[in-house]
């Protein structure tokens, strides 16, 4: 389903609704970069708002990602891929292409269910948006 708003909009609603408790490991949330372990739930809602794919791809065998196991971004229905969690690398930069991912596999896992939840109802209360 459509939503009413911009990629720019978008970016900037991500800061406003992650947090620990939407993070994969909240003990490695970091507040400074509110998107810190948030790629899979911000991809999701990335993924109901603009259409497209899911993107994944295990980052660990790359020196400076050694903790990053399973990292997600989005490949837009113009083919455009984008990652909007892509600050939490505090400006280091990765090369895998990765490979596509299934919503309903992602959201089968409790934890990501939960946490989509909670991401999904916040933007939706920040930005009163609707569907189209």
């Amino acid at each position: 389903m459509d939503y009413i708003i911009s990629i720019e909009e978008f970016k900037n609603a991500i800061p406003l609704i992650c947090d620990a408790e939407t993070a994969w490991r909240s003990e490695e949330w970091k507040k400074d970069i509110p998107e810190t372990e948030n790629c899979d739930v911000v991809s999701l809602l990335a993924q109901e708002i603009f259409g497209g794919t899911l993107r994944h791809a295990n980052l660990s065998h790359i020196p400076g990602f050694e903790k990053v196991t399973s990292h997600f971004w989005n490949r837009l229905p113009d083919g455009t891929e984008i990652d909007f969690t892509v600050r939490q690398f505090r400006g280091k930069t990765y090369s895998e292409k990765g490979k596509s991912y299934s919503r309903k596999r992602l959201l089968s896992f409790n934890k990501v269910r939960v946490r989509y939840e909670k991401i999904f109802e916040r933007f939706q209360k920040q930005f009163k948006t609707s569907r189209v």
